[in-house]
């Protein structure tokens, strides 16, 4: 089992009564590999459903699973949807959302979520306008995450959460280390895998377009430099379908 190793930068924030450990970029972690998933996953014979959850990158990552060769007995479900967070609940609610997918599964579920670039928006608290990246915010967006947990453990399946891929534009390449630090956080408390995308398309905080893959130039990202291409997409699926 490989173990991948980032370096870690410590950033302390006081929540309430309990101080919270933020890693800058993401925290020691075993390289895509589904610790809580393998028992669950081990017999081949049985049924397997793989839940995708959350914004148009995800949407795009389906579409990277459709180009694979999927074993029979593993099917891949897809309820993501462009634009949406866990901001703005009024716009679309994930936890109504994925409480009533799971429902309708049957068998070992693993569910994979990814969200990012539509959560940097200010929330509305308590009836405020809270700005993006402040302390109430985080509190706020750490619940957020939090309750998708819950309700995935309500269930009795597993979760893994996508990191958010470093991003092109400026705005965006800001926010990330905010969004990837509670998402990782979370993981870490809920003994969750917390999946290293920028090891596929970022160098040293900067982001890679294209790679020269079997002797041939692919493209990683699209144009807008948010989304992942087909290829790039493709990367991710097969790393999960790998360590099955």
């Amino acid at each position: 089992m490989k173990i991948f190793f980032i370096n870690i930068i410590f950033c302390v924030f006081l929540f309430g009564d309990e101080y919270s450990f933020f890693y800058a970029n993401s925290y020691v972690q075993k390289d895509l590999v589904f610790d809580n998933s393998a028992q669950i996953f081990s017999d081949k014979s049985k049924k397997k459903t793989i839940l995708l959850i959350g914004d148009s990158i995800m949407e795009g990552i389906f579409l990277g699973f459709k180009k694979l060769n999927l074993p029979p007995n593993l099917n891949v479900v897809s309820v993501a949807k462009q634009s949406t967070g866990l901001v703005n609940q009024k716009f679309f609610d994930w936890q109504n959302a994925l409480e009533n997918e799971l429902k309708t599964l049957k068998g070992d579920v693993l569910v994979v979520v990814h969200f990012g670039p539509n959560d940097m928006l200010n929330a509305k608290i308590n009836g405020q306008s809270v700005a993006f990246g402040d302390r109430k915010w985080r509190e706020f967006y750490a619940t957020q995450v939090q309750n998708i947990y819950k309700i995935v453990r309500k269930h009795k399946h597993e979760i893994a959460w996508l990191q958010t891929p470093c991003m092109k534009r400026d705005d965006l390449r800001k926010g990330m280390p905010i969004l990837n630090e509670i998402y990782a956080l979370a993981a870490k408390k809920n003994g969750a895998n917390f999946i290293n995308t920028n090891r596929f398309f970022c160098k040293n905080g900067d982001i890679i377009l294209e790679k020269n893959i079997d002797k041939q130039q692919v493209k990683l990202r699209a144009k807008d430099g948010i989304h992942l291409s087909i290829a790039g997409a493709k990367i991710i699926a097969q790393k999960i379908i790998e360590n099955y």
